[in-house]
């Protein structure tokens, strides 16, 4: 495992929460503790869980892609427009990050 004998890190960004939570059985199974001993992310937002109970603990980033479809679409139809809304990415925060705002 990477973690092993690399650098010691912080986080593990997933660009997918599945793989996000593939990574956190592994750390598990390693006997490192998330968010603990590494914080986990993911991207997605998809809310699966192969933990039952935890679908909702993992932080992830949902993009809003169909807003943003509409948004390049009338960007391509009036290029010149500058009322067009730019749909922003959501944070969903989990447990599987720890709480950084008492720092």
């Amino acid at each position: 495992m990477y973690l092993a004998d690399g650098p010691e890190a912080e986080i593990i960004v997933s660009t997918e929460d599945v793989v996000a939570w593939g990574a956190i059985h592994r750390l598990r199974e390693s006997g490192l503790a998330v968010p603990d001993d590494i914080a986990v992310a993911g991207y997605g937002h998809r809310m699966f869980s192969p933990f039952a109970d935890e679908a909702d603990w993992l932080t992830t980033i949902r993009s809003p892609l169909e807003e943003m479809g509409a948004a390049a679409v009338s960007a391509a139809l009036d290029p010149l427009a500058s009322d067009i809304p730019m749909p922003s990415p959501k944070i969903h925060l989990g447990g599987s990050t720890p709480d950084r705002t008492m720092r």
